[in-house]
């Protein structure tokens, strides 16, 4: 089995480097000119849900370069002092960010997960039990994979986490939205 995973990988890997050939040869670049700074001194954190690839951007009226955009599942900030958090203070610091826009979306998969499902599927995809409990001594695994609950809910508390956080300039607005992964249709969940 380990022979034909390796072979899939391959694959996705000759694919993209053919479809990049084209995009190259064909100058498809010039469609996206930018920046490292964004135009709009902004970051959006959103989901990683593919159905907000290609949505989420042109919903907000915004084209490649004018904003920075991390994504996590659910959107989410969870360690004040993890990477996320780091990154949204390297958008501040070198890039002049001045807006942070926290875009979740409906029917979220991270709202449904059961981390005791997912320890489930890491053993059935070949992760050992002596792994897993290796890990339980630092963090409490299923509570770790645990669903975000509400959508708007969860938005709140990454706003607060980030407004909150004691390397934030006081200047910096931080904002709530949830999107319809259908339509790209906003609502307001947090107001600076």
């Amino acid at each position: 089995m380990k022979k034909e995973h390796t072979a899939g990988v391959h694959a996705h890997v000759e694919m993209f480097l053919a479809a990049n050939r084209e995009f190259v040869e064909q100058r498809h670049y010039v469609e996206y000119p930018a920046s490292k700074f964004p135009a709009q001194k902004t970051l959006i954190l959103s989901c990683m849900d593919a159905r907000l690839s290609a949505l989420l951007l042109p919903a907000l009226g915004l084209k490649n370069g004018e904003v920075n955009v991390i994504k996590s599942a659910g959107a989410v900030i969870t360690d004040p002092y993890g990477s996320l958090m780091r990154s949204v203070l390297v958008a501040i610091y070198e890039f002049d960010v001045e807006h942070i826009f926290v875009i979740g979306h409906d029917d979220c998969g991270m709202a449904h997960l059961d981390g005791y499902q997912m320890v489930e599927k890491m053993q059935q995809r070949g992760i050992s039990k002596a792994v897993i409990d290796a890990v339980h001594h630092h963090v409490d695994l299923e509570n770790w994979l645990q669903k975000i609950g509400h959508s708007e809910a969860s938005i709140g508390r990454t706003v607060k986490l980030i407004r909150d956080h004691p390397l934030l300039p006081r200047n910096v607005k931080t904002h709530g939205l949830c999107l319809s992964p259908e339509t790209g249709a906003l609502r307001v969940v947090e107001n600076a």
